[in-house]
């Protein structure tokens, strides 16, 4: 799976995740914990080991900060009511780009 097949923002999370550490995503794993050569048939490639600490992070900022309410806010009354769903999607992107900003 490349980027942008992961389907989910947690799936995306975990690759990103993956990459920062110097794996390639779509490997799969040669070795077990032990270093002893693995070749069994439920092998997953490299990202899925970094969805428990992609969950990890979704969990630490499940609480917006005071920032991110802001920005989201705005994307809100900039795109107004007639369209939640675009509204729902601008203010997710907002208070996003506010928590990487912080």
């Amino acid at each position: 799976m490349t980027e942008r097949q992961a389907k989910t923002p947690l799936e995306r999370a975990a690759y990103a995740l993956c990459i920062a550490d110097g794996k390639s995503p779509g490997a799969y794993r040669a070795h077990d914990i032990e270093g002893q050569p693995f070749n069994g048939p439920d092998t997953n490639p490299n990202w899925m080991e970094y969805l428990s600490a992609a969950k990890a992070v979704f969990g630490a900022i499940s609480e917006p900060s005071a920032t991110m309410i802001g920005w989201g806010s705005d994307a809100i009354k900039d795109l107004g009511q007639e369209n939640e769903r675009a509204a729902a999607q601008a203010t997710w992107r907002a208070m996003i780009q506010a928590a990487l900003q912080e």
